[in-house]
This record gives C-alpha cells, structure tokens and sequence, in this order.
C-alpha cells in the first residue's frame, strides 16, 4: 500500500502503532489520516480522538480500514471513509485521491 502511493506522487509518514501515530501527530499537520481499525497498542478510535481535541486536527478526513463491517468498526466514532479489506487498489487510490483533493 505504501510503495503504491508513493508511486502515485503521495508523501507519507507511517506509524506501525497507536503511540506512535499519536507522537507524530503532536507535530505534522497531515491532509490525510489512513488508518486501520485494530492497531498493536490500541485502536484507530484513539488516534480519531486526539485528531478530534480542540486545536489539533479537525479538519483532517480520516480513512479507515478493516475487515469488520463499517457499522462495527465505526461504532460510534465517526470516520471520513471506511475501507473494507480486502481492498483493490484502485479504490483506494481513487478514495485517497478524493479525500485529499477534498482537503
């Protein structure tokens, strides 16, 4: 996924946690934040929550991805879109594409 993106012109940051995630985001200013529902120290609900507080990322759309249905995996933290996995990638290039230009 990430090599795909870059070769489509995107730069990325990754985090391969919750924590880290929410390290970086102390810091960048993304225009988009992708992000899969389970993480290894905790879940995308934290990382929405911290992008959420006042003065932080409010505006920033938010992709999730997951194999659960969007209607479990949203619960009820609202997301930008929702990515079912397995996924082509053409939807997600189309749907990252869109949510950036929509930024």
């Amino acid at each position: 996924m990430q090599d795909v993106l870059i070769e489509e012109g995107y730069r990325l940051v990754t985090a391969f946690s919750c924590q880290e995630a929410l390290l970086q985001l102390e810091t960048l200013q993304p225009d988009l934040i992708i992000c899969d529902l389970l993480l290894s120290d905790g879940s995308s609900a934290e990382v929405r929550r911290y992008a959420r507080t006042p003065a932080r990322l409010q505006q920033v759309p938010m992709l999730l991805m997951s194999a659960i249905r969007p209607a479990e995996a949203a619960n009820d933290i609202w997301y930008t879109d929702y990515l079912a996995k397995p996924f082509d990638l053409v939807d997600l290039i189309a749907r990252v594409e869109r949510l950036t230009d929509a930024a």
